[in-house]
């Protein structure tokens, strides 16, 4: 039978209630440790004193009663400690544990019983001073109590009630105004002992509640540190694998003559660069989940052609394989957040597509009230049961055949369980070993989704060109980018691509340079995180100042949540490295044919 694992994701830790409850076990536990290792260490004391009841009574009443009474009392004592002795070593058994409660409950109420007795039947025989001497005692054995029953004071209470409001009875039938003042005194006393022991109660249990904390934090912080070990050692391994590809085949490049040689080369050195800019994107994204920097975003699109984008491309990883990608869903518009969408799509389907050799994958997706239904299937390896609790943690990679070393670092799954609760949703997984797996998201929508035959895109979202139409068709475009290398690269990316391109290391270069110039660009494609005071917006602003209208992509590293918005006020587009080169050239095409004025105005100079 498939196993079932049903996450929900309200916006919080998947475990903070069981942690909760963990915490208030464990302090229940502790408190009761606290009071069986105390309880067990008084036999002697409460021996002495119930053997010198005995001896006050003796006097004035017959010996055997009173013997009877006092050894009674010391036996009780006895009897509680050997137990509790015996328990104790184990107490980690939760049979222990109640056991040795109900012990201490009724041992604590026989103890009560007979020192009601005491106060009620034999103390109005006593002569004045040994009633006095009595109550001492009980006054004493009361006080005592409080610090040695602060930890559970229901069970201080089943004894040490009885024996004061016995007591505070027995010297109120005494009828006298000395007798009614003591009462009124003991009564005073009883109220100041008891309001000590529920402020030393409250105070055990936050501490012990503290303590607890401290020690789950301090496993989670050694958990913490084991998986940072164990991902520097998976991180060094996967990324010097595509590195060590890409500086064999970046050698072989450049020794090759032939033209046919070095188009196959550097096809080959397309999946070591992809699998790096994986690895990078994947460790970005989970820095600003991390860090609540993932900001969400929603817009109106259509799922059908959002979709079926997605499995059109997946396909393309499949070719050659016996795998069969199918997907089905309706045609509705939504508004939700594309990005985070895709990414949890993504993710699931890079992981069926792993773990599948042979057989079907499906990716399906509907609409339920006010709710967003995406499903990926498969029918490749299955997650063992004892493993499916552990998936969606971070950097956890599951052992098995067909999983190459190098197609990632264990987070994809982490992010799709992080996203999912970012929005409120839930994740239900379905899986048997050897059959196959079937993930569920399901996803709140921020308003009702329409049915429609056309669906409406959000055009910046997922706008896809293929390469024939990645031309940009003699568009002048002006780089700002103080790291040569990169800067270079795009300009030989745009400039293969037919694009017009302008290249400045730094803002004061380009401000120089286009003042002078009376054509305005297509477009400028800046770098955020430039050298010196200004950042990429700043140069922007001073640039529009020249050029009022200009458009402009900025490109960053960055993932602080400020900066999005900084960029959408500067009313710029913002990618985050590394990019795809074809996704960004259609963005520079979509946002240079898109927004771009008709008019060229001359410099505005003051």
């Amino acid at each position: 039978m498939a196993a079932v694992i049903s996450l929900d994701s309200p916006g919080q830790d998947l475990h903070s209630t069981n942690r909760v409850a963990g915490l208030l076990n464990i302090s229940e536990f502790q408190r009761k440790s606290l009071f069986f290792l105390a309880a067990r260490r008084v036999p002697v004391p409460g021996t002495l004193i119930w053997l010198t009841l005995g001896w006050i009574a003796q006097t004035d009443i017959a010996t055997r009663y009173a013997l009877l009474w006092s050894l009674s009392g010391a036996s009780v004592f006895l009897v509680r400690s050997v137990l509790l002795r015996v328990l104790i070593p184990q107490l980690e058994r939760d049979w222990r544990i109640d056991f040795a409660s109900h012990v201490v409950t009724v041992c604590g109420a026989l103890l009560g019983v007979l020192a009601a007795v005491g106060a009620l039947v034999i103390f109005p025989q006593l002569s004045l001073e040994r009633q006095a001497l009595l109550s001492m005692i009980y006054v004493g054995w009361f006080a005592g109590g409080v610090g040695g029953h602060g930890t559970i004071a229901r069970w201080f209470h089943i004894w040490a009630m009885p024996l004061m409001g016995s007591l505070v009875l027995a010297w109120l039938l005494q009828g006298t105004a000395t007798g009614i003042a003591v009462a009124l005194l003991l009564v005073m006393l009883s109220a100041m002992l008891l309001s000590t022991l529920r402020e030393y109660t409250d105070q055990i249990v936050r501490s012990s509640q503290l303590q607890a904390a401290l020690t789950e934090r301090t496993a989670q912080l050694e958990h913490a540190l084991a998986m940072k070990a164990s991902f520097m050692a998976a991180t060094s391994h996967d990324l010097r694998q595509p590195v060590t590809s890409l500086g064999l085949l970046n050698y072989a490049l450049q020794q090759s003559s032939r033209a046919e040689d070095s188009r196959c080369i550097a096809q080959k050195m397309a999946a070591p660069i992809d699998t790096l800019r994986n690895m990078l994107s994947a460790l970005m994204e989970i820095s600003q989940l991390e860090s609540n920097a993932l900001v969400v975003r929603p817009a109106q699109f259509g799922l059908a052609d959002f979709f079926d984008r997605l499995a059109s491309e997946y396909r393309e990883q499949l070719r050659g394989r016996p795998v069969q990608l199918q997907a089905a869903g309706k045609c509705f518009a939504v508004v939700a957040d594309p990005h985070l969408i895709e990414r949890i799509a993504r993710n699931l389907l890079s992981n069926a597509v792993k773990f599948t050799e042979s057989g079907i994958i499906s990716l399906g997706w509907d609409v339920t009230g006010d709710e967003l239904v995406i499903r990926v299937s498969d029918t490749g390896v299955g997650i063992a049961k004892e493993q499916q609790s552990n998936i969606f943690q971070d950097y956890v990679q599951l052992e098995h055949p067909l999983r190459e070393q190098s197609t990632g670092l264990g987070l994809g799954l982490a992010i799709v369980d992080r996203i999912t609760r970012l929005l409120n949703g839930s994740i239900q997984l379905e899986s048997e070993p050897g059959k196959g797996t079937s993930f569920s998201v399901v996803l709140p929508l921020r308003e009702p989704a329409t049915l429609v035959a056309n669906n409406v895109e959000n055009i910046a979202a997922n706008f896809t060109a293929t390469p024939s139409e990645l031309v940009l068709d003699g568009r002048e475009i002006i780089i700002v980018d103080d790291d040569s290398l990169v800067r270079e690269s795009i300009v030989t990316l745009l400039q293969l691509s037919g694009a017009t391109v302008r290249s400045f290391r730094n803002g004061e270069q380009a401000l120089l340079a286009l003042s002078a110039s009376r054509r305005m660009p297509d477009l400028a494609l800046i770098d955020y995180q430039l050298s010196g005071e200004r950042n990429g917006v700043d140069l922007l602003n001073r640039l529009r100042l020249l050029y009022p209208g200009l458009q402009a992509i900025m490109l960053t590293g960055n993932t602080d949540p400020r900066l999005v918005g900084e960029v959408e006020r500067a009313q710029a587009c913002l990618l985050h490295k590394p990019i795809r080169p074809e996704r960004l050239l259609s963005i520079i095409k979509l946002t240079s044919q898109t927004y771009a004025p008709a008019p060229r105005p001359a410099p505005a100079r003051a």
